[in-house]
């Protein structure tokens, strides 16, 4: 539980990326940070998911991570910023995990 409690609060960065479907824009993704986790029981459901993903996300989040990003690349000028709500999904015993 204290990895899992870690894991859900760490940031991660991935170097960036062209997608030829967006004009051949370049993006620089971050993600994570504090997680605000939905319990089934408590409306984490199918709809709540919905409602979710049709925001705009937490922009505190956002801010918070375009403060790292500056922090880790503060030599790069990034022309704009964009966000989109995502999930990080838990196994029944409260575990982070990728299986294969």
């Amino acid at each position: 539980e204290g990895h899992s409690a870690v894991e859900a609060r760490s940031v991660y960065i991935l170097p960036p990326i062209c997608y030829p479907e967006l004009g051949r824009r370049w993006f620089v993704k971050i993600g994570g940070g504090a997680n605000d986790f939905m319990d089934p029981g408590e409306g984490g459901t199918a709809a709540a998911l919905e409602e979710h993903f049709s925001g705009a996300g937490d922009e505190a989040l956002a801010a918070e991570l375009r403060g790292i990003l500056g922090a880790v690349l503060p030599a790069t000028r990034f022309l704009s910023f964009a966000t989109r709500p995502c999930v990080t999904t838990c196994s029944p015993d409260g575990e982070l995990k990728v299986e294969s």
